[in-house]
């Protein structure tokens, strides 16, 4: 497909979301005092099945172009900024 996306609108109870991130959290909150990281993963992909197989819509939008970001923002702004700082050094000193 290349640079084409495909957005999906999966609509769900929220009940669902409320015991799982109940889970999530309780699991997490328990977590803080032991020596060992949380990993929360297994609640989240539990979650995410149970909202595939149970939900209540599904919308599956136009496929559509996928547009870059452009890069290197940051630095032509820096080189602008240069230059123009150049600019107001020799126009004020």
């Amino acid at each position: 497909m290349g640079n084409k996306v495909r957005s999906h609108r999966i609509t769900f109870d929220d009940d669902i979301f409320a015991k799982y991130i109940t889970m999530y959290m309780e699991k997490h909150t328990t977590q803080w005092k032991s020596e060992y990281a949380f990993f929360g993963g297994e609640i989240v992909v539990d979650f995410y099945n149970y909202v595939l197989m149970n939900h209540i819509k599904h919308e599956v939008g136009p496929i559509r172009a996928f547009k870059k970001k452009r890069r290197n923002k940051r630095f032509r702004s820096r080189s602008r900024a240069e230059k123009l700082q150049d600019v107001f050094e020799s126009v004020c000193f």
